[in-house]
């Protein structure tokens, strides 16, 4: 079969075609379609054209194209109707070239199948190289063969990462198979999120990251990008998400005022007369989660240590918590209200806590409160660092962050999701949401205390009006809010 480099390949299937309608790709997608990387992401927004040009890079890869001989590649989408899209770019670009015709078809030197409905998608070219159509629906039928090249259609559609870490990634170790994953961002697809933040944070390694903007689609009406950039702005995160293909994690997420560049910072050392608070979210299969908490000058918070762990006792977690936490005083500390006997347990192992304030709505909206920007504010602590996204707006800045170590902490906040978004206004309660949540609900606990700022005690002399009055509240407050008496937690 004949040989084509890109850009005469282009040049071929655009012959006859209305030079409007002709598909001219950007530097961006040139970019991928010569990435030879063994992982290929192609991030970009809808009708950008990035099912195009993962079906192109099907046919153009230079190791493992199906212009090269006895090559095997699948698509595989959430169901056969997605996979038929990328499938029919490839048998229409074939066409074009002349390689797929009628008599091609009559004479048997090309097989060709195109009935998504009845699970048939099947190319077969004249040099042996194939093209077949695969659902994700049953992954048990995912197994069994050795690919030269995976393409996934709507990849961020698919929301079980054992499909692909369990299923399909095997299938190209044998022949150092090609996977090519074009996709637009979506918050549910956590395990493409974390293979996207892989590629960037290692550019020498073996996956390849590409973004392009809904402008590198000519046939995309410039005027809408034009009315979205002027209402929204560019640094907005919709703007950023559905006309520039960015995962900033927007559509969906329960906390979208979180954003890591601002929200994320990096560790620095706690000073001692700050206030620290514990809390606490229990679980046995789901992860037990401890959070410190430390509230600066100002009632700034930061989250400064987590504990995340699963299917432990509640002897070993009490013992691990203390080992983390070594002679640290903590002001206080508040746990799931609902659990009295898993309190009662950890107290006996020397780790008291109360129950905290449960109230849902009230907690989410005391963490957005503290999310988002508070003009005129600037937090004292650490000394240098600076958040400028804020400052851009004229809004100051948030009032709770979360160190860079705390990634579970900072992994549900990119996706605790609502399930539905709901769109008669009101906000769904829990059963309406979807992803781990174990430490934003220990993370709400210890908000919901109200967090205030350490104040030097005024000292009285024993015996004074003042001395005694003093005693009295605090036998008071003693008796009824029994475990906040401060030291006694260790």
């Amino acid at each position: 079969m004949i040989q084509f480099d890109t850009q005469h390949f282009f040049n071929r299937i655009n012959q006859g075609v209305d030079p409007k309608e002709q598909y001219r790709p950007s530097k961006e997608v040139m970019e991928f379609l010569d990435c030879t990387k063994p992982i290929v992401i192609s991030c970009a927004p809808r009708q950008s054209g990035k099912s195009q040009a993962g079906a192109y890079k099907v046919i153009l890869d230079k190791e493992q194209g199906l212009l090269l001989p006895n090559k095997l590649w699948w698509i595989a989408g959430p169901e056969y109707e997605s996979a038929a899209k990328e499938f029919r770019y490839i048998v229409d670009a074939f066409r074009k070239l002349n390689i797929v015709n009628d008599k091609n078809i009559k004479n048997g030197s090309v097989k060709y199948a195109d009935k998504p409905r009845n699970g048939n998608l099947c190319l077969v070219l004249p040099n042996g190289s194939q093209v077949i159509g695969k659902t994700c629906e049953k992954p048990s039928s995912l197994q069994g063969e050795s690919l030269n090249g995976l393409l996934m259609s709507e990849t961020a559609q698919i929301f079980d990462e054992q499909i692909w870490h369990r299923y399909l990634r095997e299938t190209l170790s044998v022949r150092n198979g090609r996977a090519i994953f074009p996709t637009t961002p979506d918050v549910r697809a956590v395990w493409l999120r974390e293979l996207w933040e892989d590629g960037e944070a290692n550019p020498d390694g073996d996956i390849g990251c590409f973004h392009w903007p809904i402008t590198s689609n000519p046939q995309y009406p410039r005027e809408k990008y034009e009315r979205d950039l002027k209402r929204y702005g560019y640094d907005h995160p919709y703007f950023q998400e559905q006309n520039l293909g960015l995962w900033v994690y927007y559509s969906g997420r329960v906390y979208r005022e979180f954003q890591k560049e601002t929200h994320v910072i990096e560790p620095f050392d706690i000073p001692n007369e700050w206030r620290r608070i514990r809390a606490i979210d229990f679980g046995h299969r789901d992860p037990f989660v401890c959070l410190w908490l430390a509230v600066g000058p100002d009632k700034e918070v930061f989250c400064y240590r987590e504990y995340y762990q699963a299917g432990l006792s509640t002897t070993i977690h009490a013992r691990r918590i203390q080992k983390l936490q070594g002679d640290e005083h903590i002001t206080y500390s508040v746990a799931d209200p609902t659990a009295r006997q898993l309190i009662a347990d950890l107290a006996s192992h020397g780790v008291k806590c109360s129950g905290a304030n449960n109230d849902r709505d009230s907690g989410k909206e005391q963490m957005v409160n503290y999310l988002l920007p508070h003009e005129g504010f600037k937090p004292q602590y650490p000394e240098g660092f600076s958040i400028d996204h804020w400052e851009e707006k004229g809004g100051g800045y948030p009032k709770l962050y979360v160190f860079k170590t705390c990634t579970n902490t900072v992994k549900e906040f990119m996706n605790w999701r609502w399930k539905d978004p709901p769109s008669d206004g009101i906000e769904g309660m829990k059963e309406r949401t979807v992803g781990a949540d174990h430490a934003m609900d220990a993370l709400r606990y210890g908000m919901m205390t109200r967090p205030s700022s350490y104040k030097p005690p005024v000292l009285h002399s024993k015996n004074t009006t003042a001395w005694i009055h003093k005693q009295h509240r605090m036998e008071r407050w003693n008796q009824t809010r029994i475990g906040y008496s401060g030291r006694e937690y260790g």
